[in-house]
């Protein structure tokens, strides 16, 4: 039931371009069981859901502290590696959350990136940046943990020790600041067409972590022209796809390179659903040229 590159992809160009182009989302499929989903508030609305990020760097302590001690996320070890997040993992509303009085740090259902050891040396440039939304930055930690910031004006883009790109921004007005993973295609239309036909997302609205000004904001810009944004359901983990580099010449645009620190987010979906549910199999969904 999961995609992935095969003879047919020759003799359907649009599968093969959109395959060929995007910039490597592999996504696995852990399930929930039936109870859990259907009486969690977060899955009300969302056929499927992103739970983690995952990345393999080689010292995930240095990148689990950077997290935790920059960021402010909380770690939990999991079979998996460390998990680190903005607020509670679980699906279900913690006892002590009041809508409309807690902060939505407090409630449950947050994304969490899954940090583990591995190979990964290649951050690659298939991954713009994962966006955060934060309730403060401080550079001094950013620079105190071992991240190195590359841009600061309104919003500041720090890569993470292990090689993770990231794009932080001031604002509260999400409900998770784990906003989305930002892909590098060389083909969006393709890209976006593949996973709205293979892995149900949707195309919505491009999420903000401030509120709109009717001239753009360095400290919550717009996305770059020719982009698409993609997700199961509103305020859930996203990916919003932008187009790779293009040759002032050719007019071509470069394939990007995922690298090896990037491994792709985990899907998290009811047991009766037809592609990620209970009848098959977890397998990740190959992209490759």
């Amino acid at each position: 039931a999961v995609p992935t590159m095969s003879a047919r992809d020759v003799a359907c160009p649009w599968r093969r371009r959109a395959l060929s182009s995007i910039a490597g989302v592999a996504l696995l499929s852990p399930t929930q069981s039936g109870a859990d989903w259907n009486n969690s508030l977060y899955t009300q609305g969302c056929s499927r859901l992103p739970r983690t990020i995952e990345i393999e760097v080689a010292d995930p302590e240095a990148t689990v502290t950077f997290f935790t001690k920059a960021l402010g996320m909380v770690a939990q070890p999991t079979a998996a590696g460390t998990a680190v997040a903005f607020g509670p993992t679980e699906l279900g509303r913690p006892a002590g959350f009041y809508p409309g009085v807690s902060s939505f740090d407090e409630d449950g259902g947050h994304c969490a990136i899954v940090v583990r050891g591995g190979p990964g040396t290649n951050p690659g440039n298939g991954v713009a940046y994962v966006q955060f939304a934060m309730g403060f930055i401080r550079a001094s930690l950013l620079l105190r943990y071992g991240g190195t910031i590359t841009e600061a004006y309104g919003n500041v883009n720090v890569v993470a020790p292990g090689g993770l790109p990231l794009r932080l921004l001031v604002g509260d007005e999400v409900k998770d600041r784990c906003m989305y993973v930002a892909l590098r295609a060389k083909d969006v239309p393709a890209s976006a067409n593949f996973l709205q036909r293979e892995l149900g997302m949707q195309r919505l609205a491009y999420p903000r972590a401030r509120l709109p000004t009717r001239v753009e904001s360095p400290f919550d810009p717009n996305p770059p022209r020719g982009s698409a944004f993609l997700a199961y359901c509103p305020d859930s983990l996203g990916l919003l796809l932008i187009p790779s580099a293009q040759n002032r010449f050719t007019g071509n645009y470069a394939t990007p390179d995922l690298g090896d620190v990037y491994r792709g987010i985990t899907v998290a979906a009811p047991p009766d659903d037809p592609l990620f549910g209970a009848a098959s199999p977890p397998a990740p969904v190959t992209l490759a040229d």
